[in-house]
């Protein structure tokens, strides 16, 4: 049932008659999106903001959704998605709890001290954008009452605690400022990215290091010297097959490993993204030995999941030609702009090229301001520590911009 009791005046305007926004709470994303202002609110959003995005969300049996909206005159200006989530597994929440257990050990709590917990925006995804915001992206006011009632949401749902995870810079100022001192911001582990341009596949290589560059070369040999070939297929066609190779990388990283789960996620992910959800495959005699799900939207090409044949992983190149290379030469063949690469693995990929964007975390009702402040400032200058030695392992340099952009929002 939607909510239209709630509703915020705009500031007058001399010659203007007072104007108000109505904001209401939806159970139902299907009765939203016949709503006048949909399309237009979705046309600029990133992919973890996509309507496809959130239908995948919504199937996610351990979330719990709504949608926060502002009207103007019977048109959706604003959107703010929320998941209730209980801190159960599953592959969308799976590095989503690292924050919240973060926090827990620096409080000397357990790790379900903060669940359930109301997840703010996106969930799952390596950005968290909040390009649904709309109006409210350029209204403080209209911004700080929709957080209002996410707290009185989260309530009304049984949270322990909100949280915003995966915010860019400009997004997590932007909470910060609108809900005021009550939020903390966390450095989260960032993402890696390479911008793709107008460059060649040769460009790339030539922008690496002489070593980098041979290294490079030697991992597509590998490749080939094995009898592999990589080729961009629909990720539709192949679930089955990735299903028991994910299952196995998620065992060796002692993570819930179940091939038939793991296949009906994949099914309800090529679903809910359609022809946009492509696969890098490596096979050899018709058995798959390496994938990585790329996920294309807009300008941007995502390096979603990967799995592959661990046995023949180092030996033939595959992990990285599936990973970084192939993904690199469908990007330039298709005039995508940027290849999201994601967080983990932030070594490998800064050796390859890559360069990091800061991601953060908002706690809300955490505890007490004073000690999450205090906490959050130690943590943050830790993480800066980390990015900085990181960087410069991979000898890129570590610019007063670079150490800006990773200390913004640390105090």
């Amino acid at each position: 049932m939607t909510d239209r009791r709630s509703s915020l005046s705009e500031p007058a305007r001399p010659g203007l008659a007072v104007e108000r926004w109505t904001i209401g709470e939806e159970h139902s994303l299907e009765r939203l999106i016949d709503r006048d202002g949909w399309a237009e609110l979705m046309r600029p959003t990133t992919l973890y903001d996509s309507e496809p995005w959130h239908r995948l969300l919504w199937s996610e049996n351990t979330l719990v959704g709504r949608l926060l909206s502002a009207s103007r005159r019977g048109r959706i200006v604003a959107l703010l998605p929320m998941y209730l989530w209980s801190g159960e597994w599953s592959l969308l929440t799976q590095h989503q709890d690292e924050q919240y257990r973060a926090i827990a050990r620096l409080r000397s709590l357990g790790p379900t001290a903060f669940f359930p917990t109301l997840l703010l925006g996106s969930v799952g995804g390596s950005a968290n954008d909040l390009t649904t915001l709309g109006a409210a992206a350029d209204d403080p006011e209209l911004l700080a009452a929709l957080l209002r009632r996410c707290e009185r949401a989260g309530r009304d749902m049984g949270a322990q605690t909100l949280g915003l995870p995966n915010l860019s810079l400009s997004t997590a100022k932007r909470v910060r400022d609108a809900s005021g001192a009550r939020v903390t911001l966390w450095a989260a582990e960032p993402a890696a990215y390479i911008e793709v341009g107008t460059m060649s596949f040769e460009d790339y290589l030539s922008a690496l290091s002489q070593k980098r560059r041979a290294s490079a070369r030697r991992e597509i040999r590998a490749l080939e010297g094995c009898g592999h070939r990589a080729r961009i297929e629909p990720l539709a066609g192949w679930i089955a097959e990735m299903a028991p190779l994910l299952a196995e990388l998620q065992a060796r990283h002692h993570l819930p490993s179940s091939s038939s789960v793991l296949a009906g996620f994949l099914e309800r992910l090529a679903r809910a993204i359609g022809e946009r959800a492509r696969a890098v495959v490596v096979e050899s005699g018709g058995q798959l030995m390496g994938f990585c799900i790329l996920l294309e939207h807009q300008a941007d090409l995502h390096a979603y999941k990967i799995g592959f044949d661990s046995d023949r992983a180092r030996r033939c190149g595959i992990y990285f030609n599936i990973g970084y290379y192939e993904p690199l030469r469908y990007a330039m063949a298709n005039g995508l702009r940027r290849l999201h690469l994601g967080p983990g693995s932030l070594a490998a990929k800064l050796l390859r090229g890559a360069r990091l964007e800061p991601r953060y975390f908002a706690a809300w009702e955490f505890g007490d301001v004073t000690t999450m402040a205090r906490l959050a400032k130690t943590w943050n200058e830790l993480h800066l520590m980390r990015v900085r030695r990181l960087l410069e392992d991979a000898g890129q340099p570590f610019t007063d911009e670079t150490a800006a952009a990773f200390t913004a929002v640390s105090s």
